[in-house]
C-alpha cells in the first residue's frame, strides 16, 4: 500500500479488501505526506496500523519492489505517476517477472479528468468509477493513440465507497416525503471564497430555524489543522460556531465517520462531495447544492440530469432522482473490491500486463501539466454555465457585503453610545 492521507488513505483502506486472502499487507506513507500531517493526525495513524515511510528515490523503491508482487498506489497528483514510473523502471532493469500495480480515483472526477488518467497509465488495473468515465477514458485513449492501455481500465465503481448499485436505489419516491434529518458533507475547498462559505452557513441556520423538527448534521472534512490534499479554507462549521446570534439547537457539528453518519440520516447533501454518491449507494435521498450555479471548479456541472440539483432553501422538498443517470455515473452491480480482487487473481494466475516504462512505450510521452492559467480561464467561463448562475453569484456577493456593512454599523453605533 503506497498512500498519503485523507481520501487517498480511505481509497487504499477500501482496496485492502481486494488483496488475495493469503497476502501480507504492508503500508507505506510518503514522507512528504507525513511531514504535512498534524501531530495528532500522525498519532491517530500509529494507533490504526503499523507503517513505514518512503521517499521518491530509486533506492527506496528498489527495496520495496523486491519484497512485493502487488502494489496499490493511492497518492495525490504527480506522486502516482512517480511511483508507477519508478516501479516499472526497477522491474525493467532488474528483470522482475511479476509486478502488478493497482490505482484508482479517490472520488468524483470533475476537473482535469484526462490529466488524472495520464498519471495512472502504466498500472495493470485502473479502477474506473462509472460507465460514463469508462467510455470517456476509452475514447480519449483511442484518440490519443494509447489503445495499449485500454485493457487496464476496469469497471469497478467507486472503490472509496466499496458498495454496489442496489436494485432499490433510493427510497420509494413520493413528493409528500419530507426528510427528518439532513447530513451536510463539507468540502475543504468548495466553495473557495469566504463570503460563499458564510452564505452556506447562514442558509443552513435559516433552514434550521424555519424547520425546528428537522435535524441538521454538519460533517467537516477533517478536524481543524489536519492535513488534506486540497487547500483548506475556514470551515463552514467554524463559521457557524462563531456566529453572532444563537445557533439553533437542531444544528449539530459531528466529526464521526462519514459512513456511519450517512446510514443514520434521511438526506445527504453537499456541493459536489463524493458523499453524494456514497449516499446514493446507501439508498438515501441526496441533493447537490446549486446555489452557486453550474461551475466546473465546484463540480456541480457533473450532476446535470441527475435530479439532485437544488438550492439550500429547498432541501426539505425532495426531488425524484434520474435512475438512468445513476446507472451511468454511480457505479456497477458488483462490489468494487470483489471486482479488483478477481482481476488481481486472474493476473497472478495468468500473466500481468507488465507495461514497460512509459519512456519506452512512447518516446514523445509528455503528460499534460496542471495549467493554472487554463484553470483560471475555465473558472471565468464556468460562471456563465447554467440558468441564473451568474445572477446567483452576484446576489451572494452583494448579500455578503450588505452583512459586513450592517456589522460595521452596529459596531459604530456601539462606539457612539460608549463615547457619550
Amino acid at each position: 500500500m503506497l498512500t498519503a492521507f485523507d481520501s487517498h488513505e480511505k481509497l487504499a483502506a477500501a482496496l485492502v479488501h481486494a488483496c488475495p486472502n493469503t497476502s501480507e499487507v504492508n503500508w507505506f506513507y510518503s514522507s512528504s505526506a507525513l511531514n504535512r500531517m498534524h501531530d495528532e493526525q500522525v498519532a491517530e495513524l500509529h494507533e490504526r496500523r503499523h507503517f513505514e515511510k518512503f521517499d521518491f528515490e530509486k533506492s527506496c523503491f528498489s527495496s520495496i519492489a523486491s519484497r512485493h508482487d502487488v502494489f496499490i498506489v493511492s497518492l495525490p497528483g504527480r506522486d502516482v505517476e512517480k511511483s508507477i514510473s519508478l516501479i516499472r523502471e526497477i522491474q525493467y532493469e532488474q528483470k522482475f517477472d511479476q509486478k502488478i500495480i493497482v490505482s484508482g480515483f479517490a472520488g468524483l472526477l470533475y476537473s482535469n479528468r484526462y490529466g488524472a488518467l495520464e498519471t495512472r497509465l502504466g498500472s495493470d488495473i485502473i479502477c474506473v468509477n462509472s460507465e460514463n468515465d469508462y467510455q470517456d477514458f476509452r475514447d480519449y485513449l483511442i484518440k490519443s493513440n494509447r489503445e495499449l492501455y485500454i485493457d487496464s481500465l476496469v469497471r469497478t465503481g467507486f472503490v472509496i465507497a466499496d458498495k454496489s448499485l442496489s436494485d432499490n436505489l433510493n427510497c420509494e419516491f413520493s413528493p409528500d416525503n419530507k426528510p427528518h434529518s439532513i447530513l451536510f458533507a463539507e468540502q475543504p475547498d468548495v466553495p473557495n471564497a469566504i463570503y460563499e462559505r458564510q452564505y452556506v452557513a447562514e442558509q443552513l441556520i435559516a433552514l434550521a430555524e424555519k424547520n425546528p423538527d428537522l435535524n441538521i448534521v454538519i460533517k467537516p472534512r477533517l478536524k481543524k489543522g489536519y492535513a488534506t490534499f486540497h487547500k483548506s479554507l475556514k470551515s463552514i462549521a467554524e463559521i457557524i460556531q462563531q456566529s453572532i446570534g444563537p445557533i439553533p439547537k437542531n444544528i449539530k457539528i459531528d466529526y464521526s465517520n462519514i459512513n456511519d453518519l450517512i446510514l443514520n440520516t434521511d438526506l445527504v447533501c453537499s456541493i459536489s462531495s463524493t458523499a453524494i454518491v456514497e449516499g446514493v449507494l446507501s439508498g438515501k435521498f441526496v441533493a447537490c447544492i446549486s446555489d452557486f450555479g453550474l461551475r466546473e471548479p465546484y463540480g456541480t456541472h457533473a450532476f446535470v440530469g441527475s435530479g439532485f440539483l437544488t438550492r439550500i432553501v429547498n432541501l426539505t422538498n425532495l426531488m425524484e432522482p434520474n435512475r438512468n443517470w445513476i446507472e451511468m455515473n454511480c457505479g456497477f452491480q458488483s462490489k468494487p473490491s470483489e471486482v479488483v480482487k478477481q482481476r488481481i487473481q486472474n493476473l497472478l494466475t495468468n500473466a500481468p500486463l507488465n507495461f514497460p516504462p512509459l519512456r519506452l512505450v512512447d518516446a514523445t510521452y509528455n503528460p499534460p501539466l496542471f495549467n493554472k492559467r487554463h484553470e483560471k480561464d475555465t473558472y471565468k467561463k464556468s460562471r456563465n454555465l447554467g440558468s441564473g448562475s451568474k445572477l446567483s453569484w452576484w446576489t451572494i456577493k452583494l448579500s455578503y457585503l450588505e452583512r459586513q456593512l450592517e456589522k460595521l454599523g452596529k459596531k459604530y453605533s456601539k462606539y457612539l453610545r460608549n463615547a457619550k
